[in-house]
Order: C-alpha cells, then sequence, then structure tokens
C-alpha cells in the first residue's frame, strides 16, 4: 500500500462490499448471525432488557497507523472486544474490530472520549476494567475489579497467552490481501483466489475459507470483504476502475 494513501481511501475506492448482493438487515440469515454473536450465557433478570446499542471503534494495526469511529448496523459480522458501560450484559457497549489483539486496554479510549457514560464514573475517567470471554470468543471488558466477576456471569477468565499472536497474524495477513488487491489494476476472480489462497496459507491460515459473490458482467474485477468471525474472505465483482 502507497505510504501517502489513506487506508480507508483505497477501501473506498475499491468498494469492499458490493451491498446490493447483500441480505436485509432482516432476513432470516442476518437475524440468525446477529444472534449467534450477540447471545451468551447470563443471569435471568425480570426487568426489561434496555435497547442495546452497539457502536463500534474500528482499529487497525499499528502498521497501519490509523483509527477511525464506525458506527455498525445490526447485520454486523463480529466483534473481537465488547467494551461495556456497566457489568450488565444487557448494558450499552462499543465493539472493537479485530485488527489487532484484543486486551482491555483497548476500551480505555471509549470511557476517555465518551461513547460510554456510566453513573459511577466522572464522564473522561476510566474505572478497573477486567475482561472476560464470551461463548462466541469476544472479550467483554466490564467496569470492575471484581476477581468474580467473568464467573458470576457465566463467562470464561482469558487466557492472555492464547491469541495475540494469532489475531496479530490475522490483521497482518488482511493488510497483505488489501495491498495486493489495491496494488493491481484489475485483479480477475480465478485469479484472485488462488493468490489470496496462497496468502493465507503462508501466514498459517490454513483453515481460513474463500468464498465468491456471484459474478456479473460490468463487474470483471474483484475487490475484497472480510469475515472474520467466520474465519473467510470474500471475493466481491467489482468494475473497473475509471
Amino acid at each position: 500500500m502507497p505510504a501517502n494513501r489513506d487506508p480507508f481511501d483505497i477501501l473506498r475506492v475499491h468498494d469492499p462490499v458490493d451491498f446490493t448482493t447483500l441480505p436485509n438487515a432482516d432476513s432470516a440469515s442476518a437475524q440468525a448471525l446477529f444472534e449467534a454473536i450477540t447471545n451468551s450465557p447470563r443471569p435471568d433478570r425480570s426487568r426489561v432488557r434496555r435497547r442495546r446499542r452497539i457502536i463500534a471503534l474500528a482499529v487497525l494495526a499499528a502498521l497501519l497507523a490509523a483509527a477511525t469511529w464506525v458506527a455498525l448496523t445490526r447485520d454486523i459480522t463480529a466483534v473481537g472486544v465488547a467494551c461495556y458501560g456497566t457489568t450488565d450484559l444487557d448494558a450499552d457497549r462499543v465493539g472493537i474490530a479485530p485488527a489487532v489483539a484484543p486486551t482491555v486496554d483497548l476500551c480505555v479510549a471509549p470511557w476517555e472520549e465518551g461513547p460510554l457514560t456510566n453513573p459511577d464514573v466522572a464522564r473522561g475517567q476510566v474505572p478497573p476494567l477486567t475482561g472476560c470471554v464470551t461463548a462466541e470468543g469476544i472479550l467483554a471488558v466490564l467496569p470492575t475489579d471484581d476477581p468474580t466477576i467473568c464467573e458470576s456471569l457465566g463467562l470464561a477468565t482469558p487466557n492472555p497467552s492464547q491469541q495475540p499472536d494469532r489475531l496479530d497474524s490475522i490483521a497482518q495477513t488482511e493488510a497483505e490481501i488489501v495491498d495486493y488487491i489495491a496494488g493491481e489494476e484489475c485483479v480477475a476472480p480465478d485469479e484472485a483466489e488462488v493468490r489470496v489462497r496462497s496468502i493465507l496459507d503462508d501466514n498459517g491460515l490454513k483453515d481460513w475459507t474463500i468464498t465468491r459473490q456471484p459474478t456479473r458482467t460490468d463487474r470483471p474485477c474483484t475487490s475484497i470483504a472480510f469475515d472474520t468471525a467466520a474465519k473467510t474472505v470474500i471475493l466481491v465483482p467489482h468494475p473497473l476502475r475509471p
């Protein structure tokens, strides 16, 4: 990727997702995916659940040297970290995309910058933070120093030695794939699939799969989308550059 190009500009130019081909957010498949991501064990509650709000903080790896706030709709795929405003798993939260290894430190900015608030915490202050792991592999970061919080919520205690290297590898691999597509005038789908498969394998991601959206005569080139939770690279038809 050229040093003077903003990574998000590159992604926008290459139109990573043809939204006309995606299922509606209210479709059965989208709803099933949303429920699989957001459902996790939690204690019974008699009160009415508050409307869930998810604000996503997309964080690129250090090599990209960029970060941006992104609002996500209900048909999101997955986040690596979920920063909670309270110790209630129904609370408002901020999601952080899994471009870097998940740590509780990633939840400092949402508290300092304001998306997360808590009546017991002064605005801009960062409370003690404790991470737990959901059944979907998301690091749920809660504003508490209670060492029993994970067990009490039916969540697992994270093992810091297991995930960082893997997620760093994923971030680097996705960046390499984006660099490859961005560096070519037009990559045909067959060629893209072969090269992406090679990049995945070379980076130890042999368990990842590649899917292709239906080809279109007016879109002979290829753009890229990622479903990190499903370990999938999606090849998206893209028109020739003007």
